[in-house]
């Protein structure tokens, strides 16, 4: 397993559930307790992973990625984050908060797209990804997700996928969470902002209390 000196947490989950709202939060619930923070977000995250980004996401495209383009594409963009800011920060003792990181590519590519577990970390072999300290799920029913997509506007390619596709993802979110009970966590994102962020809030301030005791 890799070393570090500081905490990995993830906020994951469906489209249009608040994270970005949310991520903004818990930066600022760590910095409050005394914690560094780097924020970064999945894919992205540095200058080569941007611009990957914009490959993914862009919509409509006139040449979709295949699968195995798509594959490859999320991993190039990990590898770089991983290697070149987030184990870094994580040497230097910074408490990392990403916006996504391994588990959706299980949730979408593996539940969505139908990738196998095996033949996702074939694919991640390389890149040595990461196992956050805690990863927070920000759970939507499908229809849900897709309304509040609709509602903002300008979906990119992944959140105009179909019903089908993201009750997929969904399940994936939660035959995980379940198989990793003690690093993951659902967080009910149906509710209002305010509701959420007090979750956000109990999730990472029990995450703490029980790890800073741990160091007594």
């Amino acid at each position: 397993m890799y070393e570090r000196k500081g905490l990995f947490i993830v906020l994951d989950g469906m489209e249009g559930s608040g994270k970005t709202t949310q991520i903004k939060i818990a930066e600022k619930l760590m910095r409050s307790w005394g914690y560094e923070v780097v924020t970064v977000r999945e894919p992205g995250g540095t200058e080569l992973g941007e611009q990957l980004r914009k490959l993914l996401l862009a919509a409509p495209l006139e040449v979709r990625p295949t699968p195995v383009a798509e594959m490859l594409l999320l991993q190039a963009s990990r590898s770089q984050l991983t290697d070149t800011v987030i184990k870094p920060a994580l040497n230097e003792g910074y408490c990392v908060i990403s916006d996504r990181y391994t588990l959706s590519t299980y949730a979408y590519q593996g539940s969505g797209r139908g990738w196998s577990v095996a033949a996702i970390k074939t694919f991640g072999y390389l890149v040595h990804p990461i196992t956050p300290d805690l990863t927070l799920v920000f759970d939507l029913p499908a229809q849900l997700s897709m309304q509040r997509v609709a509602a903002r506007g300008n979906p990119d390619r992944i959140e105009s996928e179909g019903l089908d596709f993201f009750e997929r993802v969904r399940r994936g979110y939660h035959d995980y969470a379940a198989q990793q009970s003690s690093r993951v966590k659902l967080i009910d994102a149906s509710k209002d902002a305010s509701a959420v962020s007090k979750a956000v809030y109990r999730a990472l301030h029990g995450f703490i209390r029980k790890y800073e005791s741990a160091l007594e």
